[in-house]
């Protein structure tokens, strides 16, 4: 078959190797590193374009680039992507989405909030620091047992139903929330799906952000109901910064409302928006974990969620 389209890579990193392997009968694949307003200058008409996260898509792209064909990233939300606009110009997106049977084997997003929950609990952050600058002084950083605390999911979908599992024999209880109508397990004893948010967040050692981001972004912890969350309890955002008003949670971590704040997401990061040096800054000062947007970064993920776009992308142009 003779290599009708060019498919661009906009990345640091390279597609995996089987991906590539997939493609190659496809496309004439090409690679590009630049910023946005270079890649802008790069594409052609009738490219087909793959991006992560490292490019936020959004009016003055898509007036320059009116007529590639397909935009396709790896991930499941399109917070990087202007959705509106593409359909405007006819430019197709090819995402991952909950019907993609294939995600089901992805934990990466799971187990990097297990990993934040065990981190922030027992201060392994703080204390690690603390020896780096010389000291062996363990009073300092008394941690909690983890099969004393209940944790609250805040979205029951795949990867809260993963982290359940992954935490179910280890913890007190488990409680979540979900606005959808969601499957659960009714065999597990100490699984409790509690009837409205206030209950998970009062009721909670541990919370959990893992759910969807909101129609009208709205955050689901925030300054109106902070104040119901469980004095001295631990907070997890792996999903969407808009579902967390990081602001008010900050300053609950600040007042010791909050034992420790673990964030992979943050409000404005898809535009290059950058938390504030301050905060930064406190980072060792309290039990504050920042990782960027590592949840679902692991070699297993990104070969099985570049499969599903990859299949996408071939049927569409057959």
């Amino acid at each position: 078959m003779s290599l009708k389209h060019r498919l661009v890579i906009a990345d640091k990193e390279q597609l995996e190797t089987k991906t590539k392997e997939m493609l190659k009968n496809f496309f004439k694949i090409s690679h590009f590193k630049g910023n946005t307003q270079e890649l802008m200058s790069f594409l052609k008409d009738g490219d087909f374009l793959w991006i992560r996260l490292e490019h936020y898509l959004d009016q003055p792209f898509f007036s320059k680039c009116p007529n590639i064909r397909c935009i396709l990233t790896n991930t499941t939300g399109l917070t990087h992507i202007n959705e509106e606009m593409a359909a405007k110009r006819k430019i197709k997106i090819f995402n991952l989405n909950p019907e993609d049977k294939l995600l089901d084997q992805i934990s990466s997003t799971s187990d990097h909030s297990v990993g934040l929950f065990y981190n922030l609990v027992r201060n392994i952050n703080l204390a690690t620091h603390d020896v780096s600058k010389g000291n062996w002084d363990r009073s300092k950083f008394k941690g909690r047992q983890i099969d004393s605390l209940t944790i609250g999911i805040i979205g029951f979908g795949r990867v809260g139903k993963k982290i359940n599992s992954q935490l179910k024999y280890s913890v007190k209880g488990v409680l979540f929330f979900d606005v959808e109508e969601v499957s659960f397990p009714n065999d597990q004893l100490n699984l409790e799906k509690v009837s409205n948010l206030g209950n998970l967040l009062s009721r909670s050692d541990v919370i959990f952000i893992c759910t969807k981001e909101q129609d009208n972004r709205v955050s689901v912890v925030n300054k109106d109901n902070i104040n119901k969350i469980k004095k001295g309890a631990y907070l997890i955002n792996t999903s969407r910064g808009s579902l967390m008003d990081f602001d008010a949670c900050y300053q609950a971590l600040l007042e010791n409302n909050l034992s420790g704040l673990a964030i992979d997401v943050y409000e404005g990061e898809e535009r290059g928006h950058m938390l504030h040096k301050s905060v930064l800054n406190s980072v060792y000062k309290h039990n504050l974990i920042i990782t960027p947007h590592l949840a679902g970064n692991t070699k297993e993920a990104w070969e099985l969620s570049e499969k599903v776009v990859a299949e996408k992308l071939i049927n569409f142009i057959n």
